[in-house]
C-alpha cells in the first residue's frame, strides 16, 4: 500500500505540536491591573488610559454576535482579553503572552473609525490565535499565507453586515 505521507516544502506552514507558553512581563501585568476594565462572556475587555474605548469594544463584541455567531464563538474561545493600549506600529495585533487582541488608542480615537471596523479588526487578530492554538507558528517566511487567512476570515465577517461593501473597502485599503 503505498505511503500517504509526503515531505513538506518551505511554502507549508510550520507546524507544532502546542503554542509555548509565554508569560506576560511584570510591566504588562501592571499596566493590565491599572486598566478600566469589564468582562463580556467571559472576554476581558481593558483600556489603559480611556474608559470610554470599552463602550466601543463591547459595541464591536455585540455586532459580531449579532451577525456572526461563528466568529463571536472563536473570539471567546480563543481570546483572553481584549485591550486598548498604545502600539507602536499597526492598528492591531495578537499578544501571545497575554492571549489578547490589542487595539492601537490611535485607531480608537480616530474619528473615521466605526464600530464595524473595530470588529473586523477583533476578528482578524482573533484569527492569529486560532490559528496559534492550532500549531501554526508565525514565521516571517510563512506571514503572508496566515496574513492572508486572517484577512480571508475578516472579509468573511464583514460580507455580513449591512454596509459590508464599504467595510470590505476600508479593509483592502488598509492593506495596500
Amino acid at each position: 500500500m503505498p505511503s500517504r505521507i509526503v515531505e513538506a516544502s518551505d511554502t507549508e506552514f510550520t507546524m507544532r505540536k502546542k503554542p509555548a507558553k509565554a508569560r506576560p512581563s511584570v510591566a504588562d501585568r501592571f499596566m493590565l491591573a491599572v486598566s478600566f476594565s469589564r468582562t463580556i462572556d467571559g472576554v476581558w475587555i481593558g483600556s489603559y488610559r480611556t474608559p470610554e474605548y470599552l463602550s466601543h469594544i463591547e459595541r464591536a463584541l455585540v455586532l459580531v454576535k449579532e451577525h456572526s455567531p461563528l466568529h463571536y464563538s472563536r473570539i471567546r474561545r480563543d481570546l483572553k482579553r481584549v485591550w486598548v493600549f498604545l502600539l507602536p506600529d499597526g492598528l492591531a495585533a495578537y499578544n501571545h503572552s497575554l492571549g489578547a487582541c490589542v487595539l492601537d488608542e490611535r485607531f480608537l480615537a480616530d474619528p473615521e473609525t466605526n464600530v464595524a471596523r473595530i470588529a473586523s479588526a477583533v476578528v482578524h487578530e482573533a484569527t492569529h490565535a486560532r490559528l496559534e492554538r492550532r500549531g501554526v507558528g508565525y514565521v516571517e517566511d510563512q506571514r503572508a499565507r496566515i496574513e492572508a487567512v486572517c484577512f480571508r476570515r475578516e472579509l468573511s465577517f464583514a460580507s455580513r453586515l449591512p454596509d459590508s461593501l464599504e467595510i470590505g473597502r476600508a479593509s483592502c485599503r488598509e492593506r495596500v
